[in-house]
C-alpha cells in the first residue's frame, strides 16, 4: 500500500457524531474531553531480499455508536436499537456477533461516548461496498491489524502477536482506539520492542450537551522498525514443500558457511499465522492443540534428538587432531565389542574387518567409533564437541531454542548418581545416550567441520531499519570460537564425508547432486519408546560444494512408531529435491566467489 494512502486510512479513525435526539429525548451534558491512544502500526519482518513475512495493514471493524439521551432509557429499547444494527452487520458480513445483552447495556451506560467495536475483520473492498447501506449508529472503525503474506511459511521463526483485548468498564484516559497487540512467539516476541513503534494521540472534544464538537490528532503514530532477516523466502518455502512431500514430521536447515546466515529454518508440521489475527477462534485453537503432530513445536531449534552418526566426524576430528590415531590407522571392527560387560553391536551385525578413518566415515561404522573413542581421553570428545557448538544455544534471537546436552561426568553424576561409565562414553561416540542436539546445532557443527577453522556465529537478523528505510543496526559475520583442529585432519574428515556420499561403500549415495559435489554424514537413532512402539530418526547433514564449502545443511526425518529408517533412504533423497531447484543460483554464487578470490 502507498505510504500516504496507508496513513490516511489509518488516521481516518471513525468518529461518530453523537445523535442530537434519541427516541424524542434531548441530549444530556457530559464531560468535555476524552484523550485516546492511537496504537502504532507494527514494523515489517522481511526476508533477506525484502519479501514481506509480516506487516501491518488497515482493516475495519463494524462499530456501534450509541446515541445520547437526556434521561435513562428502558433496557429493552436500548437492546432493540442495538439488535437491529447487529442484525444488519451479521447479514452483510455473513457472521454472527456474539454480543450479550449485558455487554450492550454495560457499554451504553458507561462507555457510549466511544464506539463499541465488533471484532470481525472487514477488508477495504467490503467496507466501500457496504458503508452506504449502513443504518445510523452503525459504521466502520479503521484499525491496524497484523498480516502474514506467507501465512504458514517460517511460522515458528516469524511468530504471531496476541491481542491485549478491548477496553471495558468506564472510559479511562489514554485508552487505545483499538486493541493493542504484543509479540507472543518467534521474532514478533523477541524483537517486540523494535517492532512496536510509537503510539499516537487523539483528543475528542464534546459540548455541554454531549455532542462531539471536534477531534484532534495530537500526536502522529510512528510505525515500528523493519526487521530484515537472513531467511530466503523462496528457499524456505521450497524446503517446507520438500518436507511435506517426504515426511509427516521433520526439519530442514540451510546455512551460509561464510557468513553464518541462516537461509532456511524449517519445521514440519507448521501452522497458519493468520488464524491468530485479530484473535484465534476456539475451534482453530483446539485444532492446533489437539493435533498429535504438535504443529507449534519448532523442531528445527526447540526439539532435541540424538545426533547419531552425524556426530561421528566430530569424534574422528578429535582423534586425528590430538594424535590418538592416524589417517591410516586400522581398527578391527567385528560384529560386536564388549564394553562394561555388554555387547555393543554394529549396525549391520557384520564383521567389517580392519578399516581406517575415511572408510569408517563412509560406512558410518559404529564399531569403529567405539574403538576410536577408547584411543583417547573421553574429555577430548567433549572438548571438540563443545567447540562445534554442542551443548549450548546458538544464540539466535528466538525464545525456546534448546541447548541440547553434551554430557559430562558431572552431568552423569547429577542425573544418575554414579560416575560416567565406559558404556556412557561409547554411546556418546555414536551420537546416542544422553547426547542430544537440535537440527540447528547439527547444521552449525557441520558448518564448522566444513570451514575447518572456526565455528561461525549464526545470524538470523541481517539488519534493523526504521520506518523510512534508514539502517539503525546491522549484523556482521563473526566467529563464535576456533575449532583448533589440525588442517591435515580436517582434510581427512572431509575426504571421509565425501566418500560417504560419492564412494562405492558410501551410505548416503541418495544425497548426491549432479551439479556439484556434496560431502555428508547420515545418522539413524532410536528416539522414543521400545519394542514395536519405538520411534527412529533419520538424519542427513552435509556441505557443498566439496572443494570450497559454501552451504551447510541438515535434514531430519521423524519416523512413526515401529517404522524402520535409514538416513540414506529417508533423509538423503531430500537433498536432491531441495538443492536441484536452486542449482543455477548456487553455481552463480560459487562462480562469483571464485572471481572475488582471483
Amino acid at each position: 500500500m502507498n505510504r500516504t494512502v496507508f496513513w490516511a486510512a489509518l488516521l481516518g479513525v471513525v468518529i461518530f457524531s453523537a445523535m442530537q435526539t434519541l427516541w424524542g429525548q434531548k441530549p444530556r451534558g457530559d464531560s468535555d474531553k476524552i484523550i485516546r491512544v492511537i496504537p502504532a502500526p507494527r514494523g515489517r519482518i522481511t526476508d533477506r531480499n525484502g519479501e514481506v513475512l509480516a506487516k501491518s495493514q488497515v482493516s475495519y471493524y463494524f462499530a456501534l455508536q450509541f446515541p445520547h439521551a437526556e434521561k435513562d432509557q428502558p433496557d429493552q429499547l436500548i437492546l432493540d436499537w442495538a439488535e437491529k444494527r447487529l442484525k444488519q452487520a451479521s447479514e452483510l458480513a455473513g457472521g454472527i456477533f456474539n454480543v450479550s445483552s449485558e455487554q450492550l447495556l454495560s457499554h451504553y451506560k458507561i462507555r457510549r461516548k466511544v464506539p463499541m467495536l465488533l471484532p470481525l475483520v472487514v477488508k477495504k473492498a467490503e467496507k466501500e461496498l457496504w458503508e452506504e447501506q449502513l443504518m445510523s449508529g452503525l459504521a466502520f472503525q479503521a484499525i491496524c491489524l497484523r498480516d502474514y503474506p506467507a501465512d504458514s511459511t517460517a511460522a515458528h521463526v516469524v511468530g504471531y502477536v496476541r491481542s491485549q483485548g478491548l477496553p471495558k468498564g468506564p472510559i479511562e484516559p489514554n485508552e487505545p482506539v483499538w486493541e493493542q497487540t504484543t509479540g507472543a512467539t518467534g521474532l514478533e516476541n523477541t524483537l517486540n520492542d523494535e517492532l512496536m513503534g510509537k503510539a499516537g494521540g487523539q483528543t475528542l472534544f464534546y459540548g455541554e450537551d454531549g455532542v462531539l464538537l471536534d477531534d484532534e490528532i495530537t500526536r502522529q503514530p510512528v510505525e515500528g522498525n523493519t526487521v530484515v532477516t537472513t531467511l530466503d523466502l523462496e528457499w524456505q518455502q521450497h524446503a517446507e514443500a520438500v518436507l511435506r512431500d517426504s515426511c509427516k514430521r521433520g526439519a530442514f536447515v540451510v546455512l551460509d558457511i561464510k557468513t553464518g546466515e541462516i537461509l532456511v529454518l524449517a519445521s514440519l508440521p507448521t501452522f497458519s499465522l493468520n488464524v491468530w489475527v485479530p484473535r484465534i477462534s476456539e475451534e482453530h485453537y483446539a485444532l492446533i492443540k489437539n493435533d498429535e503432530r504438535s504443529p507449534e513445536y519448532a523442531r528445527a531449534f526447540t526439539a532435541t534428538y540424538p545426533p547419531a552418526s552425524t556426530f561421528m566426524p566430530v569424534v574422528a576430528l578429535a582423534g586425528l587432531s590430538t594424535g590418538a590415531f592416524e589417517a591410516d590407522t586400522l581398527f578391527d571392527c567385528p560384529p560386536y565389542v564388549m564394553i562394561g560387560g555388554r555387547k555393543f553391536r554394529s549396525a549391520g551385525g557384520k564383521d567389517e574387518g580392519e578399516i581406517d578413518v575415511k572408510r569408517a566415515l563412509a560406512m558410518s561404522s559404529s564399531i569403529w567409533s567405539y574403538q576410536a573413542r577408547f584411543q583417547m581421553d573421553p574429555t577430548t570428545i567433549f572438548t571438540f564437541g563443545k567447540r562445534m557448538g554442542f551443548g549450548s544455544r546458538t544464540g539466535v534471537p528466538l525464545y525456546g531454542e534448546s541447548s541440547g546436552i553434551l554430557p559430562t561426568s558431572d552431568y552423569i553424576a547429577e542425573k544418575e548418581g554414579r560416575p560416567m561409565s565406559k558404556g556412557d562414553t561409547a554411546n556418546i561416540a555414536i551420537g546416542q545416550g544422553y547426547l542430544s542436539a537440535t537440527p540447528l546445532q547439527v547444521a552449525q557443527a557441520t558448518a564448522a567441520l566444513a570451514d575447518g577453522e572456526s565455528l561461525p556465529q549464526l545470524r538470523l537478523v541481517r539488519r534493523i531499519e526504521d520506518h523510512e528505510g534508514q539502517v539503525l543496526e546491522a549484523t556482521k559475520p563473526s566467529v563464535r570460537n576456533a575449532v583448533e583442529a589440525d588442517p591435515d585432519s580436517v582434510k581427512v574428515v572431509h575426504e571421509g564425508m565425501w566418500e560417504m556420499v560419492n564412494g562405492p561403500e558410501g551410505r548416503a549415495r541418495n544425497g548426491r547432486l549432479e551439479f556439484c559435489e556434496v560431502a555428508g554424514s547420515t545418522g539413524t537413532a532410536q528416539w522414543k519408546g521400545a519394542g514395536p512402539k519405538k520411534q527412529e530418526l533419520a538424519w542427513f547433514t552435509g556441505f557443498l560444494p566439496y572443494h570450497n564449502p559454501r552451504y551447510a545443511f541438515v535434514i531430519l526425518y521423524e519416523g512413526d512408531p515401529g517404522q524402520s529408517l535409514s538416513g540414506n533412504s529417508f533423509a538423503a533423497p531430500m537433498t536432491r529435491l531441495f538443492f536441484n531447484k536452486f542449482s543455477e543460483e548456487i553455481l552463480k554464487t560459487i562462480s562469483a566467489e571464485k572471481e572475488v578470490r582471483r
